[in-house]
């Protein structure tokens, strides 16, 4: 507990140490603090692991699987830790930039990427990219979870296309904010007869596109997709979701969409439900 409560008191004091004058002097007096914590919980984590390794079998009651599945985390983090502390000492002591491919972003999950969405709150983001799409009714027909860094959102749409093309859905319209323009989505959209309520990048564009009843409509419903995709993480999956690993966020995910299916179709009016049941 006092090693824990000692990093994170460094942590805020990072974090707010880039408003206070001299802010570099001050985040390198930080760090250096933090990497001797870091260095003693090394050596005890150490100590503890080969502990555990002698002396599992005649002095605890775990079976051996999970004595080696305990072992097993130990060693992931005991192996990461230095090289977690040289990124950082890189980072902020040396000046020098680490590529995202080689940073060490968890120490528990290697499938964790960098995120940048631009946002003005959270700028750049660890996760993995969660690509959604849902019909009118509030139904999730198709999803991905990204384990790597994910495409631009105009290759997530083509792919998703392809996915829904692939399972023989039909779609009259498709509508989605700006960052999903470009000419090859509108170039397919076109092709394949499917209405574009797309929210054009040119702002002459939205103009003319704000006149069509059918466009305003669509758009309108599309900023419900929002509040679906918190509907799912939050109400299904979990925030924040408990797998450590990118296999098990990726079946949770599976069953979560499952489950607000379900949810959803029992919410429906029995006239949608029957059509949809017998649509397939």
């Amino acid at each position: 507990g006092t090693f824990l409560t000692r990093i994170n008191k460094s942590c805020m004091d990072m974090s707010s140490s880039r408003r206070k004058k001299d802010s570099k002097k001050g985040r390198k007096k930080i760090l250096r603090q933090m990497k001797k914590v870091a260095e003693v919980v090394r050596k005890h984590g150490r100590r503890y692991c080969e502990l555990l390794r002698a002396k599992w079998e005649t002095e605890t009651d775990l079976v051996e699987d999970n004595a080696q599945q305990i072992i097993a985390g130990m060693e992931n983090v005991l192996v990461k830790l230095p090289a977690a502390v040289r990124q950082a000492h890189d980072r902020i002591i040396g000046g020098r930039q680490t590529e995202n491919s080689d940073k060490i972003l968890s120490l528990y999950d290697d499938d964790i990427c960098v995120v940048t969405r631009g946002k003005e709150s959270s700028e750049v983001e660890f996760g993995n990219v969660l690509y959604l799409a849902e019909q009118s009714d509030g139904l999730v027909v198709d999803f991905k979870l990204y384990k790597k860094s994910a495409p631009g959102v105009v290759k997530q749409l083509d792919e998703s296309l392809d996915r829904l093309a692939a399972k023989e859905i039909s779609i009259k319209s498709l509508a989605a904010d700006r960052g999903f323009d470009g000419p090859t989505t509108r170039n397919r959209l076109a092709a394949e007869k499917i209405y574009n309520a797309i929210c054009p990048r040119s702002r002459e564009e939205l103009k003319k596109r704000r006149k069509e009843s059918d466009f305003v409509l669509l758009q309108k419903r599309r900023a419900q997709t929002e509040g679906r995709i918190a509907i799912v993480r939050n109400g299904f999956v979990g925030n924040p979701a408990s797998g450590k690993s990118f296999d098990q966020r990726e079946r949770d995910l599976s069953w979560a969409v499952f489950a607000h299916n379900l949810w959803a179709l029992a919410r429906l009016p029995e006239s949608q439900e029957d059509a949809l049941l017998k649509t397939g």
